[in-house]
């Protein structure tokens, strides 16, 4: 979901939700006033986004709103962070807080940038005391790992000068993480947690060269040790887009800042292996469709054997290439997962399934290969197809 923003002319109040591929309306008579820079994350535990702060009419703000899905709800803690803009929340689901640090405390001219550490609890905002802590920076990267207990925080930039170093923070105090391999310096980046991969993920962002604002369209992936730049293909967000992860869908969301959403995954593929061997005149096919989770049907097609014949489909995560003579191998590997139909009048068989909504199986890779009754055959009596290997995209 998103709310405030500027529309190019004034300060906006408005709150969306994007459904699918559509943004849905959600403004209330009942809304935050309007504001750039403000910070938001949700809340799991509670189930509710929490909105801290922002920017208009040249002050910052330090209220504290929350979003339950209908409406928003003005809390009233009994302290405050200081008034801030362009700051970071993240929710920290191993000790459910939601954590705020940096931020401009003074927009204008020379800006002010804080280095300030906040829990919210639902309740109450708690100044986190910590022995150490980054550089005061805004406009950086900030994404909770929940796989290693991190708040992870990297770029950003101050009045002078912006920054490339990561920083993380464990409840307790903040420490900084010196990867082999760092992305470069910039500001307005936007990071979050893939679980799928259980990699923080990082896009876009800004960066200062010479006299001219770079916007960067690149992503990268840390895993605790270092960041790795991603190969993505397709249209990319420039500057200051947001990034989430789309639970329901498997996959990132890129979302730029006039609402054009772009959705990083993996393309489902199918790749023929190997050929068939010639039995009974003809040289057997498999074939199948580009696999998706969610598809209502994945098919596996087999051509050119023998009519009304009984034949079989091996499944197995691994291939191989094991030659049995008179040109016939076998790709896939035991232990197989099988199942069987029996071909047409025409020596065609499908056979097809769908495929769960669960975005665990993205990415999956296994092996395919059918065999059909064929007397004729010299291995085994047995006609045997090429090999598809199928990735399951999103």
């Amino acid at each position: 979901m998103t709310f405030g923003g500027h529309d190019g002319t004034n300060d906006v109040d408005d709150t969306y939700e994007l459904r699918g591929n559509v943004w849905a309306d959600r403004t209330t008579t009942s809304q935050p006033t309007a504001r750039v820079g403000a910070a938001m994350s949700y809340d799991s535990q509670r189930r509710t986004v929490v909105l801290n702060g922002g920017f208009a009419l040249l002050l910052s703000w330090n209220d504290t709103v929350e979003w339950d899905g209908t409406s928003w709800t003005w809390r009233s803690p009994l302290n405050r962070p200081t008034p801030l803009s362009h700051h970071r929340l993240s929710f920290d689901s191993a000790r459910n807080r939601t954590v705020l640090f940096g931020g401009y405390s003074k927009r204008t001219y020379p800006s002010t940038v804080s280095n300030e550490t906040w829990e919210w609890d639902g309740t109450n905002w708690k100044y986190a005391l910590t022995a150490n802590r980054p550089p005061a920076r805004a406009e950086f990267g900030m994404a909770f790992d929940p796989v290693r207990r991190r708040v992870v925080v990297f770029g950003g930039q101050d009045s002078t000068a912006e920054f490339g170093d990561t920083w993380e923070y464990d409840g307790a105090n903040w420490m900084q993480v010196t990867p082999t391999t760092s992305p470069l310096s910039r500001w307005g980046c936007s990071m979050t947690f893939d679980p799928t991969r259980n990699r923080i993920v990082m896009h876009g962002g800004q960066r200062r060269s010479g006299s001219t604002i770079q916007l960067l369209t690149d992503t990268w992936d840390f895993d605790g040790t270092t960041w790795r730049q991603l190969a993505t293909t397709g249209s990319a967000v420039r500057g200051e887009g947001n990034i989430t992860y789309d639970t329901r869908a498997g996959c990132l969301v890129m979302v730029e800042s006039r609402g054009v959403v772009n959705r990083l995954g993996i393309a489902g593929s199918v790749t023929a292996l190997g050929t068939g061997c010639v039995s009974s005149g003809s040289i057997p096919r498999l074939s199948a469709n580009a696999p998706w989770i969610g598809t209502e049907r994945l098919s596996y097609d087999m051509m050119s054997t023998l009519p009304s014949t009984p034949c079989i489909y091996g499944i197995s995560p691994r291939s191989q290439n094991l030659g049995l003579g008179s040109g016939c191998s076998l790709y896939v590997v035991f232990p197989l997962l099988t199942f069987g139909t029996v071909t047409n009048s025409a020596g065609f068989a499908e056979s097809s399934f769908p495929l769960p909504f669960d975005p665990s199986l993205r990415g999956v890779t296994y092996h395919t290969q059918a065999f059909a009754l064929d007397a004729a055959s010299p291995v085994l009596g047995l006609a045997f197809t090429n090999a598809v290997q199928t990735v399951i995209g999103n």
